[in-house]
């Protein structure tokens, strides 16, 4: 029992640094580069880029990574259906903010992918977009025996934290760039300054705290008090 309550108190931790992350990211988006928009060469709309990666690729699908240990005595079947939501929500909200700076760099005929930001972060994409796919293949249809299922658990469970960490170094390196171009004075501490440092900080607590609950095997699920998947469907 007491290690259930250090769980839920970091767990809620995790879940309070992850929306300040949030949080301070739309504050420097939304009121020191101005705001958002959309629409032909409107600047604005890069704005969009950051604050979707963030809630989409590191906090909502840092909640995907940590719902088998949140929600550990409900039937396995709904965590792999919400953990499959909470993915495709991932996605589709990273996919929005991807377009949005696409879409600025075209309509100012600047460069795409140049930058190792750019470079990671399209990795990223594209491992998320595997570990989705194979994941799905493997856990939630039911032509996949149960001893593959087990052989490929360990790679996937590796690679989701893999991909987590990658995102979050992605927007970290990402941040400093933008500081560069946007932060003139950064030296100088301006208030700005304080809440970029802020949010990529709380941005790497988040990190450290939900691979810690992740991969503590103290809070692993004890899969065998349970049925099996195809028990649970019936």
């Amino acid at each position: 029992m007491e290690v259930w309550r250090k769980f839920i108190v970091l767990g809620i931790l995790s879940q309070i640094v992850g929306i300040l992350a949030v949080i301070l990211m739309g504050v420097w988006m939304g009121y020191y580069l101005g705001g958002f928009g959309w629409g032909y060469k409107n600047k604005l709309k890069f704005n969009y880029h950051p604050l979707l990666v963030t809630v989409g690729l590191i906090f909502i699908y840092g909640d995907a990574i940590l719902v088998y240990r949140i929600f550990r005595k409900e039937k396995k079947l709904y965590i792999k259906i919400l953990h499959m939501v909470l993915q495709l929500a991932a996605f589709t909200i990273t996919v929005i903010g991807v377009k949005a700076v696409f879409s600025t760099h075209s309509d100012e005929d600047a460069a795409n992918l140049y930058s190792i930001h750019g470079w990671l972060g399209i990795l990223t994409i594209i491992l998320f977009g595997l570990q989705f796919v194979m994941g799905f293949i493997f856990y939630l249809l039911p032509a996949m025996s149960e001893p593959l299922k087990a052989w490929y658990m360990s790679s996937h469970r590796y690679w989701g934290v893999a991909i987590f960490v990658m995102a979050i170094t992605t927007a970290l390196v990402g941040t400093m760039e933008e500081v560069g171009f946007k932060i003139r004075d950064y030296s100088s501490r301006p208030a700005q300054a304080y809440v970029v440092n802020f949010m990529a900080m709380s941005l790497v607590v988040f990190g450290w705290l939900v691979t810690y609950l992740v991969t503590k095997p103290e809070y692993k699920r004890d899969d065998n008090a349970y049925t099996s998947t195809l028990e649970e469907a019936r």
